[in-house]
């Protein structure tokens, strides 16, 4: 037996009788609904013993969950197997909201008797599940991979249930996967799900429930977006090592058409500082004015360009426009380094007032 299992059952307790006769009962410190347990007894001193093994439910002792009677030899260890059938429990102590449930482990023989509380769990076996992508299009089919083992690593015969959820967290397909089509040689269970021109668009899930009432549960999550081809592509240089003795870091972008023609617009770095953890912080933000304004399809000189949000998130920017001026586009775009890749940017156009009655403003001019 490997050293892993050994991990699972932490056990030693002792148990002694008389000076002439010890017995020493090996048992796991939880044991588990629905599964095989192993438990040991050693003697020592006679040469054998008539053993019994009973589990209760505790604190009630009002079934018999398992009864073992067996002989004891002191020249061979006795290792034998129970298991806690969920059905042989009184009505309702499963479903107790209890956090911790016991049971009541009891070993008798002559001139001898002992009891110790056990916890009980529903925790038991392996699921594991995978899909073959983690970004499907729509009207593509997702291949997800199921493998269920038995606390032994070996295939396991228990029922499970596959769920798939939308963005929406909606269930658009369940399986149910039980014993009348699983066999102990298979390993794994191969499932498709087919995506229609209609599903939402987002972060999808697959979960797999099992153990006892299935309430114990595994998940995988993929995404589903649309394909936009790349029109042009971008290479970016950057040095692949930065010391501390470095005053200047330089970093240069080309981009070209997949026609080989050369890209003309605006481009922004934003810098930053990754580390053990998945967020980056950024320290420096370079690249085109956050505002920009065209007259008439030529560029408008602007005298601040850049503006922070106030308390409530307003910005302010002053234009000043020429009387010829038929129309202004106004390009604004946020430069938040907490959402790198994904600044909003939003264009304006305002249009010269043209009064169709060439309606005029008097203005009244008063003297102190």
């Amino acid at each position: 037996m490997d050293t892993t299992r050994y991990k699972w059952f932490i056990c030693f307790a002792l148990f002694s009788a008389a000076s002439a006769q010890t017995f020493h009962v090996v048992a796991p410190k939880t044991l588990r609904l629905d599964t095989d347990e192993k438990i040991g007894i050693v003697l020592e001193g006679r040469s054998k013993a008539r053993v019994s093994v009973l589990i209760q439910d505790y604190p009630g002792k009002a079934k018999n969950i398992s009864e073992t009677v067996l002989h004891v030899s002191s020249e061979q260890p006795e290792i034998f197997k129970v298991r806690l059938q969920p059905s042989a429990f009184p009505r309702h102590f499963l479903s107790n909201p209890s956090p911790r449930k016991y049971v009541l482990l009891t070993v008798r023989s002559e001139n001898f008797h002992k009891e110790i509380p056990i916890p009980i769990t529903n925790e038991a076996g392996y699921v594991f599940i995978q899909t073959d992508k983690p970004i499907y299009k729509p009207r593509e089919r997702a291949s997800i991979r199921i493998i269920s083992l038995n606390e032994d690593g070996l295939p396991s015969d228990k029922p499970f249930k596959l769920q798939i959820r939308n963005p929406k967290n909606l269930i658009v397909k369940e399986t149910d996967f039980n014993k009348n089509f699983r066999t102990l040689s298979r390993l794994s269970f191969d499932h498709s799900y087919k995506f229609s021109d209609g599903s939402e668009l987002g972060e999808w899930s697959a979960t797999v429930r099992y153990g006892y009432e299935l309430k114990l549960n595994t998940t995988a999550y993929f995404e589903l977006k649309e394909y936009v081809l790349p029109i042009f592509a971008v290479d970016l240089k950057a040095p692949k090592i930065i010391l501390e003795s470095h005053d200047n870091i330089t970093v240069s972008v080309s981009a070209k058409y997949f026609f080989d023609e050369k890209v003309k617009g605006l481009v922004t770095f934003r810098l930053g500082v990754k580390e053990e953890t998945p967020n980056v912080i950024f320290f420096a933000v370079i690249g085109p004015k956050e505002i920009k304004a065209l007259a008439d399809g030529k560029p408008l000189a602007i005298s601040r360009c850049c503006a922070v949000s106030d308390e409530d998130g307003k910005v302010s920017f002053e234009l000043h426009p020429q009387v010829h001026h038929n129309a202004i586009s106004i390009t604004i775009e946020i430069a938040d380094p907490r959402f790198a890749g994904s600044q909003a940017t939003r264009t304006f156009v305002q249009r010269r007032f043209m009064s169709r009655d060439k309606a005029f403003i008097a203005l009244e001019r008063r003297s102190a």
